[in-house]
């Protein structure tokens, strides 16, 4: 079985009390994280791959309100 590709990283930054400093959705994982070793107070980092899920997604289609022909219609074309 081939292992599938992420679709997205999840980055979370934490300092040294455990608190929540940064979170960032990529769709990439750097190539290396050279700047951790510059970042003060930071305790650790974790980044989680992320897998979209299609039989869950949500479809949101906007329609405009004021469209002129539906308006005409709705008062038979006055």
């Amino acid at each position: 079985m081939q292992a599938t590709k992420p679709d997205a990283w999840e980055y979370k930054e934490y300092d040294t009390n455990n608190n929540l400093r940064a979170r960032h959705v990529w769709t990439f994982l750097p190539d290396d994280l050279k700047y951790f070793s510059n970042l003060k107070d930071v305790h650790h980092i974790v980044i989680t791959p992320m897998y979209k899920n299609e039989a869950q997604s949500q479809e949101y289609n906007k329609e405009n309100k004021y469209s002129s022909k539906k308006l005409a219609e709705a008062f038979g074309g006055l």
